[in-house]
């Protein structure tokens, strides 16, 4: 169950509860209420408050709790997806999959910011995926996206990095259509 211990109030939304300090009986549900509380905070708290807490609560997950959060992170709503991709690449968990998880929200996500975002991070976790750790259907997904954000960047290192990465999803995708 979940209780809150502190109760702090957003400006978003008035008398809203933040749940910060939650005790920890299950860490998933703690993250999917946590994130369902707070999705809508635009007060600037993301990235010293909400990203941090995340990543605790995610780095903090048993082996056998982050199987599950695996498994269940693909029914939460798209932009929980988006705000769980740090948490999950810098969050320090030994026993997530975080380069397969990171691509695979990529793979997931719908706005087109959240897509820039993401893009800055793609390649390293791209290429740290081994061949069994996806499908064409995901490798589509992710150069569908990927080319979004290419067509819309001005700045050259990155339209370079993208060109090549999308060259590498190519003829992953065209091996994979031989086999």
């Amino acid at each position: 169950m979940l209780r809150p211990t502190a109760l702090h109030v957003s400006c978003t939304r008035p008398l809203a509860v933040i749940i910060k300090d939650m005790e920890l009986d299950n860490p998933i549900e703690h993250l999917k209420y946590y994130l369902s509380e707070n999705i809508n905070d635009d007060c600037g708290a993301w990235e010293y408050e909400h990203i941090p807490h995340l990543e605790s609560v995610v780095g903090s997950l048993t082996e056998k709790q982050s199987e599950e959060f695996s498994r269940v992170i693909w029914d939460w709503p798209n932009n929980f997806l988006f705000e769980l991709a740090s948490p999950i690449l810098f969050g320090g968990n030994k026993y997530l999959r975080q380069d397969y998880l990171f691509c695979k929200i990529f793979s997931e996500v719908e706005q087109s910011d959240n897509l820039d975002f993401l893009s800055q991070n793609l390649g390293a976790c791209f290429y740290s995926l081994s061949p069994n750790e996806y499908d064409i259907e995901m490798l589509q997904r992710i150069k569908l996206n990927l080319l979004y954000v290419f067509e819309n960047e001005t700045d050259n290192y990155w339209i370079n990095n993208y060109k090549e990465l999308l060259e590498v999803i190519d003829k992953k995708i065209t091996s994979a259509n031989i086999v």
